[in-house]
């Protein structure tokens, strides 16, 4: 991470009379609330009762405290989530799923878990049914019809190391580190079992491409997006699921995460950032905005 992004801070305005005064003082609004560190902030504020004594001050809230409305710790490191309605799925690392009622926003509270035998670190919820990206120990199916009961009922192992998983229809789409994308049958939820796989490329090595880290996959329509953490954003036809096919790519190094909306696709990179990439032509994404963080 670079240093930048520890200067954006918040900024909370107090305001107080200096001197006894007739009208009450109110402060309705505050703009802008953002600024950053060793640069001049022009500030607006608007409310009632100010006069020549009003007196203002300020601080910075450099860990954001007030933006935080509540919290929960979870027993492991929470790697992804999911959320369904009230309820939040996090795939919390070593101790596997953790089920969090989240009806009342400032009070989220933990209602359900269940241990994987790996290390949770992806996460897709479809219907009453949970996806775990399981580390070393692949892909973990697991029934949370009832949430504080959750329970695995199916698995199966990939060659390397799951860290994402998305779903459509009766196929789940595992990102296995460095051993691509897995293309996995989860139309008996007990029995899931791998289909078919895309190596994904990564950097070159004396004029040879060599498989890359795959860390993040996300599906919108007849595609799969995957993020390869040397070799940026594939775009892979899956409109045949179990017959998948790279047709393009977005060269930007060190991706991370990754989330789709429509025909948008988001990317965080390690080098600090947000990349928006329009995708709606699959054979042409295009890298549209971006933002430094």
């Amino acid at each position: 991470m670079r240093s930048e992004i520890g200067k954006i801070i918040i900024v909370f305005m107090l305001v107080s009379a200096a001197y006894p005064a007739d009208a009450e003082l109110k402060l309705e609004s505050v703009y802008p609330t953002l600024g950053e560190l060793g640069k001049d902030l022009q500030v607006t504020l608007t409310g009632t009762g100010f006069d020549a004594d009003t007196r203002v001050s300020m601080y910075p809230d450099t860990g954001n405290r007030r933006s935080i409305i509540g919290s929960v710790d979870t027993p492991g490191e929470a790697q992804g989530i999911a959320v369904v309605g009230d309820i939040a799925y996090i795939a919390d690392g070593k101790n596997g799923l953790q089920v969090i009622d989240i009806s009342t926003p400032s009070q989220p509270k933990i209602i359900g878990s269940v241990d994987t035998p790996g290390s949770a670190r992806g996460i897709a919820v479809v219907g009453d049914i949970a996806y775990i990206a399981d580390g070393k120990n692949g892909l973990q199916v697991i029934d949370i019809s009832t949430p504080s009961q959750p329970k695995i009922i199916g698995s199966v192992d990939t060659p390397g190391s799951a860290v994402g998983v998305a779903v459509a229809g009766n196929t789940a789409f595992v990102a296995d580190w460095d051993s691509g994308l897995q293309v996995i049958d989860i139309g008996t939820l007990s029995q899931p079992k791998i289909v078919t796989s895309v190596s994904i490329p990564g950097i070159t090595n004396g004029g040879v491409a060599v498989a890359g880290s795959i860390v993040g996959v996300a599906v919108t329509g007849s595609i799969a997006l995957v993020t390869g953490l040397d070799s940026g954003l594939h775009v892979i036809d899956i409109s045949t699921p179990f017959q998948p096919k790279i047709i393009a790519s977005v060269d930007i190094p060190m991706f991370w995460g990754l989330t789709v909306t429509g025909s948008i696709a988001l990317v965080s990179g390690l080098d600090g950032g947000l990349h928006v990439i329009d995708v709606s032509t699959p054979s042409q994404p295009k890298i549209i905005g971006s933002v430094d963080t």
